[in-house]
């Protein structure tokens, strides 16, 4: 076993360790950008700010985590961070088909987002608004995370059978 890497000529793609990959398989990564990227209607306050990752199967674990690498244009950055949003990237978890961010770094000089996966899925960078909160957080400044589920139209909580007021909708959180 040796360090795989399947990179794309813009720097994005996926370094696998020796050893990351459980099983024999053929795995692939393509590379393509994105102009209507699917994100579900909670999540209205991300956007995607770079070509998509994708590599297949879409699922599979790996027994040492992976460096996810997507290019992104540093103009593309600064224009978002100028309204105060930030950079992380992100994978689409396949079962919910929502997209989770994920520890990351921005490599300014090489315009290059890197973080870890320890599974294979489809990644991209997504720029996030701080200001809005993102289900179970709701409220003023994300102060409080449900317990219950998070209507998507009204940020109403609504809590499960034997629960309600303090115990399902007030545990007090803040946005980092």
């Amino acid at each position: 076993d040796e360090q795989t890497m399947l990179t794309a000529a813009s720097g994005t793609g996926v370094t696998f360790p020796a050893g990351s990959v459980m099983r024999t398989l053929v795995v692939s990564v393509a590379s393509y950008t994105v102009t209507d990227l699917k994100i579900h209607p909670t999540q209205w306050k991300l956007r995607s700010v770079s070509e998509v990752v994708e590599p297949t199967p879409p699922g599979e674990p790996l027994a040492l985590p992976a460096e996810v690498t997507v290019a992104v244009s540093m103009t593309a950055v600064a224009a978002e961070q100028a309204q105060q949003r930030t950079i992380q990237l992100a994978f689409l978890n396949v079962s919910s088909g929502m997209w989770q961010t994920v520890p990351s770094s921005l490599d300014s000089s090489t315009g290059h987002v890197r973080g870890l996966a320890d599974f294979l899925s489809p990644w991209t960078v997504m720029s996030i608004d701080p200001r809005r909160c993102l289900p179970p957080q709701f409220g003023a400044q994300c102060q409080r995370t449900c317990q219950g589920s998070l209507d998507a139209t009204s940020s109403v909580c609504i809590c499960p059978s034997g629960r309600f007021g303090f115990e399902c909708a007030q545990q007090a959180t803040r946005n980092p």
